[in-house]
């Protein structure tokens, strides 16, 4: 499961059943979305 003594985690219910997320430090994180499109379609009245 990838989940080591002491790792905090975080749980979730989702319909029937129980999700464990571990909870990764945010320098681990960076560049794990590299490449994703950021183009948001946005109403007339928002800057």
């Amino acid at each position: 499961m990838g989940i080591f003594s002491g790792q905090k985690i975080q749980v979730l219910t989702y319909h029937n059943r129980i999700e464990l997320i571990p909870i990764k430090p945010m320098e681990q994180m960076k560049g794990s979305l590299k490449g994703i499109c950021t183009d948001v379609d946005r109403d007339d009245d928002r800057v």
